[in-house]
């Protein structure tokens, strides 16, 4: 049983978006190709993804770029 809180539309919008970049390209999107994929400020982008890893849907390091992974 899921027990992660659930999604808005808008961060469901941006899990899919990770996900379907992941899927094509082999790994994860930087901050500005999610923001710049989504239509939305890098800013924007940055805080999605922030609350996506809060609530246990995301998972990245901190020090590395490119290395959000879902957490499925």
């Amino acid at each position: 049983m899921d027990k992660r809180e659930p999604l808005t539309p808008k961060q469901l919008e941006t899990l899919d978006f990770i996900n379907e970049f992941i899927r094509r390209r082999r790994y994860s999107p930087s901050f500005t190709e999610i923001s710049d994929g989504l239509g939305i400020h890098y800013s924007a982008g940055w805080e999605k993804c922030q609350k996506l890893v809060e609530k246990g849907y995301l998972e990245k390091s901190s020090f590395k770029h490119r290395t959000l992974q879902i957490i499925e």
